[in-house]
């Protein structure tokens, strides 16, 4: 079941970053897009947590903790926006599909093996060509645009 849901998110993200990077690649804008993409993420989450239990006591740690991610969400998706408008959509999302493996290697790499991440030499090799394919795509992609530019 987990699989499945890791390959359903990967595949909405895929989706979603492609349409955003179409839609301002015709001159469209990024902020009803992002707005959008957080409203049906916050109704899902709600759907799925006190919709779902019935319960909706207010823990005031947990609304900090909500405030403050919501707000550092809400810059980054700000910049985010800026940087698919101003800079290359291709290498702008390259980077942001590339942070979503950094993490995972910096976990294991750090923790280790105490807290139940492992990391061999074929992780390491997988990751590796993963983000090579990334940013190869990613940079393709920019000079192709250049060259368009320059035409």
């Amino acid at each position: 079941m987990g699989l499945t849901l890791i390959s359903l998110a990967g595949l909405c993200v895929a989706i979603s970053n492609y349409l955003m990077r179409k839609s301002v690649d015709v001159g469209g804008n990024t902020k009803f897009f992002l707005v959008l993409q957080q409203l049906i993420a916050f109704c899902l989450l709600f759907a799925l947590g006190p919709g779902k239990s019935g319960s909706l006591e207010l823990d005031m740690d947990g609304v900090a903790l909500g405030v403050l991610g919501g707000v550092l969400l809400g810059v980054m998706m700000f910049c985010f926006g800026r940087a698919l408008e101003k800079g290359p959509s291709s290498l702008t999302c390259t980077i942001l599909s590339s942070s979503s493996v950094v993490p995972a290697l910096f976990m294991a790499l750090v923790f280790g093996v105490a807290y139940g991440y492992q990391f061999h030499f074929w992780h390491g090799l997988g990751t590796g060509l993963v983000l090579l394919g990334l940013f190869w795509a990613g940079g393709a992609s920019l000079e192709g645009r250049r060259s368009e530019e320059h035409t």
